[in-house]
């Protein structure tokens, strides 16, 4: 009954862990990048009143982020 619980605690405590790690792995992906790039795009527009736009988003592992071309 002990192990049980204790596997259960464990797997519970995991999840969050690998749930953030699949997100960071996620984000370096180009396609995903280009989502959300467009998804800010549209909220960053809508929350200023003005047309915003971003040509390209690119980041890099580690920590390279690179945004170029954008106008406002």
């Amino acid at each position: 009954m002990r192990k049980k619980w204790i596997k259960r605690i464990t797997f519970l405590l995991l999840i969050p862990i690998l749930l953030f790690t699949l997100l960071i792995v996620l984000l370096y992906i180009p396609s995903v990048q280009n989502a959300i790039q467009r998804k800010a795009m549209e909220y960053a527009s809508e929350a200023a009143g003005m047309e915003i736009s971003i040509r390209r988003v690119d980041l890099r592992f580690p920590l390279n982020l690179l945004v170029r071309d954008v106008a406002v």
